[in-house]
């Protein structure tokens, strides 16, 4: 099931030539401060963007997990390197706006830059939280511990379903489609329960001595981290419908 995820943002290129991910914004122009609502739709590719770079950064991040191959992590470095200057680059580009059309902003314009604002922060913080996982992973990998049959169905449990929360919320956001944002904040009561029973689940395990205790560590940040990009999406869903998530 991993195979149809695999980037297409990420160009696999022979080890040690050239980019894997284009570097920089994309759609930012200030020429298009003189149209406020234009300039906005243009940030709001631009994180769209991000979002599209976080969901592979996911993939190669629980692929790391399942075959313990440390080929994944130069990906998901980089992608986290280009969300981190785009994160910068958007919001000095919404500033931009602030000075050149504070005038001349509806109100409608100015609570959507303000959600625009929270929101790229969000889409900053999933790749911060992807990029754990990548690190736990490392972990993992270097100290050779294993997970059980049980763990790895979990994982790729939890993994599809914050894939498919995160993508629909950058999917919501790009479209403005309110009702995907509803859906988006039902999945997250979800996410939350299913990390709670997994938890208590790995826990057991645990105490059974069926499962390695430094394993049990990893996994449960792993689902710490998966719960909280959840929580995150949910954010970027809450902005789509006009507010400011909590998280």
């Amino acid at each position: 099931p991993f195979v149809g995820y695999l980037t297409k943002l990420i160009v696999r290129l022979i080890p040690g030539e050239d980019q894997l991910i284009e570097q920089g914004p994309k759609y930012l122009n200030r020429s298009m401060y003189s149209s406020p609502s234009a300039a906005l739709a243009q940030a709001t590719k631009e994180i769209v963007r991000m979002g599209d770079i976080a969901r592979n950064m996911l993939d190669e991040s629980v692929q790391m997990l399942l075959d313990n191959d440390e080929k994944h992590i130069r990906i998901i470095k980089q992608g986290e390197e280009v969300i981190d200057n785009l994160q910068k680059e958007i919001i000095n580009y919404l500033v931009g706006l602030i000075g050149m059309a504070k005038s001349s902003l509806s109100e409608e314009q100015s609570k959507k830059l303000t959600v625009l604002m929270h929101t790229v922060d969000d889409a900053e913080r999933i790749g911060d939280l992807i990029e754990n996982i990548m690190e736990l992973g490392e972990t993992k990998l270097t100290e050779k511990l294993p997970f059980s049959e049980q763990a790895i169905s979990e994982l790729k449990d939890i993994y599809e379903k914050v894939r498919k929360i995160c993508s629909d919320a950058f999917e919501a956001l790009d479209k403005d489609d309110i009702i995907l944002a509803h859906k988006v904040i039902v999945q997250e009561d979800i996410i939350d329960n299913l990390e709670r029973d997994l938890r208590a689940k790995h826990i057991t395990r645990l105490n059974e001595g069926t499962c390695h205790p430094s394993s049990a560590v990893i996994f449960v940040d792993i689902l710490s981290n998966m719960e909280r990009i959840a929580d995150h999406s949910t954010n970027i869903a809450h902005g789509v419908l006009g507010e400011i998530g909590d998280i």
